[in-house]
């Protein structure tokens, strides 16, 4: 039976036990960096960050959470999909 983490913010994930399994620290981390950087997508759709702004937040984010599940998608360039 997967076990569900959620938070407050839109964020869900399931893990199957023995398939996938993630401590509570590395949980914490990814949603942190997952909350963060959907903040900073925000900040830089109304403009108040640049996308050199941006890209150099998402290396600091990246490089402070060691994010697991972010860095599957942290390969696919957002700021050309519109």
């Amino acid at each position: 039976m997967p076990a569900k983490v959620t938070t407050r913010a839109v964020f869900v994930c399931c893990f199957m036990k023995g398939d996938v399994e993630m401590s509570k620290e590395e949980g914490i981390r990814e949603m942190t960096y997952q909350m963060v950087m959907r903040a900073s997508w925000k900040m830089l759709q109304s403009g108040l960050l640049s996308e050199d702004e941006y890209l150099a937040f998402e290396g600091k984010m990246r490089e402070k959470y060691r994010p697991v599940i972010g860095l599957l998608f942290s390969d696919i360039d957002l700021l050309s999909c519109g």
